[in-house]
């Protein structure tokens, strides 16, 4: 507890809540073992035995949901469409205060009724999937998926695939080798390549930490790299103990899901849809996304941002750039180099440059809609210059010399991705709407042109949702979206210490915020000294209002600094190859890694 002299000196005496109740007011607490609870913020915590605290019910938890509760989460989240439709008609309407029988006064013209809107929708034409063999392949058009019986990918390599098997602590010996057969025969089934060579005998790990994870991928690939396998899998235990010991459950659609991995990180494509490469052959595709560290990181954590592109017109394989911004920030800083040395992949692949861009954007709100436009926008001529003056010809010091090239002109089209809204639609037929499901009237913006979905977007995007390239279904929007936030979740698996801090992590991050803090607290005590003691039965005045914002800027900022020279040599330590000179782990960089 703290305390405060007529010169405005503050005291801070530590004590516990137990002994602070038990001086303050008397009281024994009935669990003084327990530990407090911080109802306050990580900057001015309040805490209270947990013993005086109730739980409100049906709160929004912001927080990672808990592995333990996440499966009954998701059960008890997709409830049946009669179900649902049932809540929203008959409950959920009753909850408005509208009464139908009487006029609005300010505008007697509208009439209220009770009921669900009924509007007009189409279906969109469902696409032809293109495998290598056979040519297509049909799918269930009332759930838009389908499986990798008897198919062969679309673009693989002929070579053998070396590969390497790490097995998790509490995973059985035979079920690590069922394992290996089922893969080796997979990636043959499949044509991932002409066979699976697993190199050795699989490694059992003896811990599940990163040091230990560490030493064994540096001895798997050894001083020079020669003898590297192409891929390594990690064989984790299941919260199903029984989940691999059936090997016909690995041999067939587990399986043919992991192939579908290991041909992507052999720069392979899996699938594509007939009349994509049409729009993909004149037009990057690019998909940008932006993760913000939630509640549980530590201050001072940067956001994640990621753009990825287009390379092949089958839209099998897109090129992801990650790059750290200011916290909390939506906005992609330095977009244009992100998305130049996409360009610059894709004019080496085509020698042209592309007549048309169509940018999905995901993760902003209506709101930030003019900040996209005119921050972000501009930023994809600013890309086409940078890769005009890379095009020119450069003398032996690498000083452009040649004519000065002009950018060329482009049609950029954007489209803003947007997941979290309510509203939702039901067939007049008690069951989900049908994949492919769009309405553009009605119901949409006055403003914008935009559109509902149900699993698939407008025509071209259509197209582009049954591309998604891990998974044999078309997917709720457009895929270069869905790589986006993959390659950002890839970002924040490599700063989960600071996302997600372990309890040592907290403590290291605590005992630092506490330093920096009492710093403020004296140099605040500094300031005021001489000034009269304020009244706490009064307000706070203005001015003391921005002392605290400053106080709080101030912690926020040297928290930033403290973390972010170890933030940036782990995410330097990410991108860069540490021999700075191995070709595998370019070409590596150039695979949908992430994915």
């Amino acid at each position: 507890m703290g305390t405060v002299d007529d010169n405005r000196q503050s005291k801070t005496t530590w004590t516990t809540v137990a002994a602070y109740q038990q001086q303050q007011y008397g009281r024994t607490l009935a669990s003084p073992h327990l530990q407090a609870v911080n109802v306050g913020t990580v900057t001015q915590p309040t805490w209270i035995a947990p013993e005086d605290l109730r739980i409100l019910p049906d709160q929004i938890y912001a927080m990672v949901i808990p592995d333990a509760v996440a499966s009954y989460f998701h059960s008890r989240s997709c409830r049946p469409p009669k179900e649902t439709r049932s809540k929203v008609g008959k409950e959920g309407i009753l909850r408005f205060p509208v009464d139908a029988t009487q006029k609005p006064i300010e505008c007697p013209a509208i009439r209220l009724h009770r009921a669900i809107l009924q509007i007009p929708a189409v279906r969109l034409p469902y696409p032809i999937l293109k495998y290598g063999s056979p040519a297509t392949k049909p799918f269930d058009q009332n759930r838009a998926n389908w499986n990798l019986d008897g198919v062969k990918f679309f673009r693989t390599k002929p070579t053998p695939l070396k590969w390497k098997l790490l097995v998790a602590p509490g995973v059985k010996a035979d079920t690590a080798q069922n394992f290996i057969n089922a893969f080796n025969n997979g990636v043959r089934t499949t044509k991932v390549c002409s066979l699976g060579q697993h190199q050795g005998n699989f490694i059992m790990l003896t811990g599940n930490d990163e040091s230990t994870m560490r030493t064994v991928i540096k001895n798997m690939l050894g001083k020079d790299g020669i003898n590297a396998p192409d891929v390594v899998v990690l064989l984790l235990r299941s919260r199903n103990v029984d989940i691999y010991s059936s090997f016909k459950y690995l041999a067939d659609r587990s399986m043919a899901n992991i192939s579908m991995k290991a041909n992507l990180k052999r720069a392979g494509i899996n699938h594509s849809v007939e009349g994509v490469e049409k729009i993909m052959q004149s037009a990057l595709v690019v998909g940008a996304d932006v993760t913000h560290p939630g509640n549980g990181a530590m201050q001072g954590t940067p956001s994640i941002a990621a753009v990825v592109g287009s390379l092949e017109a089958s839209a099998g394989c897109f090129q992801g750039e990650m790059q750290l911004q200011a916290p909390k920030q939506e906005m992609i800083t330095d977009l244009r180099y992100m998305v130049f040395k996409i360009l610059k992949s894709w004019f080496d692949l085509y020698k042209r440059c592309p007549s048309n861009i169509i940018y999905y954007r995901d993760g902003v709100s209506e709101s930030q809609f003019d900040e996209v436009i005119n921050t972000e926008l501009p930023e994809f001529k600013e890309a086409f210059k940078l890769l005009a003056d890379d095009l020119r010809e450069k003398d032996e010091k690498g000083n452009p010399v040649g004519q000065e090239l002009i950018p060329p002109n482009f049609r950029l089209t954007t489209i803003v991705v947007s997941k979290r809204h309510s509203t939702r639609f039901f067939p007049t037929e008690i069951e989900n709407c049908k994949p492919g499901t769009m309405v553009d009237r009605v119901v949409t913006s006055p403003y914008h042109s935009d559109f509902y979905l149900q699993s698939h977007n407008g025509i071209k995007t259509h197209n582009l949702c049954h591309t998604y390239v891990r998974a044999t279904l078309g997917v709720s929007y457009a895929s270069p979206a869905y790589y986006a936030g993959r390659l950002c979740e890839r970002g924040r698996a490599y700063l989960r210490g600071w996302f997600n801090p372990s309890k040592d992590w907290r403590k290291w991050y605590n005992d630092e915020r506490n330093r920096v803090q009492a710093d403020i607290e004296k140099n605040r005590a500094k300031l005021n000294l001489g000034q009269p003691r304020r009244d706490r039965n009064k307000r706070k005045t203005d001015d003391e209002r921005k002392a605290e914002k400053a106080d709080a800027d101030a912690l926020f900022h040297g928290m930033e600094r403290f973390l972010r020279p170890d933030i940036d040599r782990r995410w330097k330590e990410s991108q860069d190859n540490e021999s700075g000179a191995d070709k595998r782990y370019e070409d590596w960089r150039k695979t949908m890694y992430w994915m």
